[in-house]
């Protein structure tokens, strides 16, 4: 012994290295439904991770649907809303979210909460667009193409689309359809933009908005590239009625149809958020005016 105190430094670190490690291990995800139906093609859900401190841990979430990597997220986001889904009867999608270590070594692998599933149903009000690219014959820059279901000319009987908050086509009576298509054929490769659907009444008036989506350009043409989904970092309004089905009530009512209650509540919230849109319409009218 010459005196000197012993140097722990590396135990220390080592015995640091095995916490984390067992922690990354032992941790867990828990992905569920915020609430069981929901409004539109939109789905609310929360994430728990039990410890909630394992969250340092994490470097990102990324969202698989259908077992594809649809985007990335926070590791602090609990609450989460997803659009840009396909909506079809009966259709279901399976969600679920997985951890990246901060720790970039074999010894910490990727995580995976457990599968989320949700049936759609044919029923439902909402504009959140699906997004998806093609490219045109000269493959220099992708066909960008906006899909999203008409929701009835008594409360859309038009159309605003804006690109990066900016206007840049309305689509009236004449042109709309069951499945509404809008392309855009400029926007160059590696950019990003923000759309948003707003459909409005005759003179103007505001009904619904889609979410304000932000979405990339790709530059590959040769990567497969999934449509567009929205991740926001958004608890549910709690007033929200729902049409979005879990896999357990599908199962219960697969063999039944929508039941006349359910239909008549959806139309008494279409014409409570007219009525809350005119509220709000007359009132910047009176602020105008005096």
């Amino acid at each position: 012994m010459n005196g000197e105190p012993a140097d722990h430094s590396d135990l220390f670190a080592t015995s640091k290295r095995l916490n984390v490690k067992k922690l990354w291990d032992t941790f867990s995800i828990e992905l569920k439904h915020a609430i069981p139906r929901s409004p539109y093609n939109k789905v609310y859900a929360t994430i728990n991770v039990e410890p909630d401190y394992a969250r340092e841990l994490i470097d990102k979430f990324k969202l698989r649907v259908d077992n594809i990597v649809r985007g990335e997220f926070s590791r602090y986001n609990r609450d989460i809303s997803l659009s840009g889904f396909p909506v079809e009867k009966g259709k279901a999608i399976a969600v679920l979210v997985e951890a990246i270590s901060i720790k970039t070594n074999e010894t910490m692998t990727n995580k995976q909460s457990n599968l989320c599933k949700f049936h759609f149903t044919e029923y439902g009000i909402g504009i959140n667009p699906l997004i998806c690219f093609q490219w045109n014959e000269n493959k220099v820059k992708p066909i960008v193409t906006i899909v999203w279901d008409h929701i009835g000319d008594h409360c859309a009987p038009k159309y605003s689309i804006y690109l990066n908050d900016k206007e840049i086509q309305h689509i009236n009576n004449e042109s709309i359809h069951e499945h509404i298509k809008v392309y855009l054929h400029n926007l160059q490769s590696g950019t990003k933009h923000v759309i948003q659907i707003i459909a409005k009444l005759s003179n103007g008036t505001e009904t619904y908005r889609s979410d304000r989506i932000e979405f990339s350009v790709p530059k590959n043409e040769s990567k497969q590239i999934a449509p567009i989904t929205n991740i926001s970092n958004e608890t549910v309004l709690l007033n929200s009625a729902d049409f979005i089905k879990t896999n357990d009530e599908h199962q219960e009512q697969s063999n039944q149809s929508i039941s006349e209650h359910d239909k008549s509540r959806l139309r008494a919230m279409e014409l409570y958020q007219l009525l809350c849109h005119e509220i709000v319409s007359r009132k910047k009218i009176l602020k105008h005016y005096t």
